[in-house]
């Protein structure tokens, strides 16, 4: 299915970072990664004549930043999940934001300072164990020591052939009482 429409959580002078949540609906294959698409117009309401735009393929996690934006244009954006059958339904598209969003003092603004200072200020996750369970699967154990704005871990792999230039990512949402994994499929 669709993922959630994608929300601002961060502003610069020429970028916008949007987040979403992958649906829940277990497919047939798994997941690929995600396509963003943009629109742009004129803060007048002009429309710039592009259309929406496909600005990245194959995004790994639910979050995505877009550079090189210019502050006189107002930017939406829509996402996909792409699975080997194909690409999904496009989610709800974004509300309409500049680049002057998010910059705005207020409580929105001051909530989301605090979440950067406590994400940024150190280990937020630490690695507890790690057992092998077979020649393909490993058991990861950890600690989540800030769970205040944790929604979930990243968890990269990569083979040991030098020649193997893939890395494989799986998301592991935290549920609160989620402390390991067991991943598969190890080469």
């Amino acid at each position: 299915g669709s993922p959630s429409r994608p929300t601002l959580v961060n502003s610069t002078d020429s970028s916008l970072t949007i987040s979403w949540t992958r649906n829940n609906k277990i497919g047939s294959s798994s997941l690929l990664g995600y396509q963003v698409e943009m629109f742009s117009r004129s803060l007048a309401g002009g429309h710039t004549g592009g259309g929406w735009v496909t600005v990245a393929r194959r995004v790994p996690g639910p979050t995505y930043t877009q550079h090189y934006l210019q502050a006189s244009l107002v930017y939406t954006f829509l996402v996909r999940a792409e699975n080997s059958h194909g690409l999904s339904p496009p989610s709800p598209p974004s509300t309409s934001f500049t680049l002057a969003d998010l910059a705005v003092p207020g409580e929105l603004d001051s909530s989301m300072k605090e979440a950067r200072a406590s994400l940024s200020a150190g280990h937020v996750v630490e690695l507890t164990g790690i057992q092998p369970v077979s020649s393909t699967s490993i058991k990861l154990g950890w600690e989540i020591l800030s769970s205040d704005y944790v929604e979930g871990v990243f968890i990269y792999s990569r083979g040991l052939d030098p020649h193997s230039r893939g890395t494989n990512m799986l998301t592991v949402l935290h549920t609160g009482d989620t402390s390991g994994f067991l991943v598969t499929g190890l080469s």
